[in-house]
């Protein structure tokens, strides 16, 4: 996602450093698409007016990530690593960079069109 590294976002986040320093680790393959999850990083970024006490942004970062979600299943029939890699079908569904152009594509054209 260093495509988007230019997008100026309007306040610091804390553990954001934290989060994406462990985006890799997600044990085995067992979860959601390390690309898929990225762009629903960038909804929330892009989305969240950040306030915890009154979050009036949360339903619309939701709507937004289940878009975004919702489009990679579409295209790719499952958003679950291991599926997409093939882990146990041995025939992969989309590579690791495909999933990268298609979750990049995708938060393009739902988060950045204007």
């Amino acid at each position: 996602f260093l495509i988007f590294r230019d997008f100026q976002f309007s306040r610091h986040i804390p553990g954001l450093t934290v989060f994406i320093s462990h985006f890799s680790r997600f044990p085995g393959m067992e979860t959601t698409c390390g690309a898929v999850s990225g762009a629903v990083l960038l909804a929330g970024l892009k989305n969240s007016g950040g306030d915890l006490e009154n979050p009036r942004t949360k339903g619309g970062s939701y709507r937004l990530s289940k878009q975004i979600v919702e489009e990679f299943q579409k295209k790719n029939t499952t958003v679950v690593c291991k599926e997409l890699k093939g882990v146990e079908t041995k025939q992969a569904l989309r590579s690791c960079d495909g999933c990268i152009e298609d979750a990049a594509a995708i938060a393009e054209r739902i988060l950045f069109a204007e």
